[in-house]
């Protein structure tokens, strides 16, 4: 009857699907051993690096706009801290343009060069 051929392609089909799906399980967990097994030996600077180009942009223009609006020892020294840190990365990653832009920013708030009055947070930068 039609209702019988109905019922045998849908247990076919089901069937068809069920491996299809088991393969593709057998297939995924092959790939995530294997990249298990790679992400093990990954060196931290080469991920450290693309990531930071990426953010050293923004990442100066936060440290400066704080640094220079605020008066809060505490965020004085996280945006100074942010400074060293920041030259530190593009200095171990060989950035020479974001060490140099970091490094002239914070030369920039120590005031040395002008007349103007110098804060807490200006003696602390240098």
């Amino acid at each position: 009857s039609a209702e019988e051929r109905k019922k045998e392609k849908f247990l076919k089909e089901r069937e068809e699907m069920m491996a299809a799906t088991e393969q593709l399980f057998r297939r995924r967990k092959g790939k995530a051993a294997k990249a298990e097994s790679t992400t093990a030996g990954v060196d931290p600077a080469d991920v450290v690096a693309p990531m930071f180009d990426v953010t050293w942009g923004p990442m100066i223009g936060i440290l400066s706009q704080v640094l220079e609006c605020s008066n809060d020892e505490r965020s004085i020294a996280v945006c100074l801290n942010g400074f060293v840190y920041a030259i530190r990365i593009s200095s171990h990653s060989n950035m020479s343009l974001a060490r140099e832009t970091f490094l002239n920013s914070l030369a920039k708030f120590t005031y040395l060069g002008s007349i103007k009055e110098m804060k807490y947070k200006n003696i602390e930068s240098i």
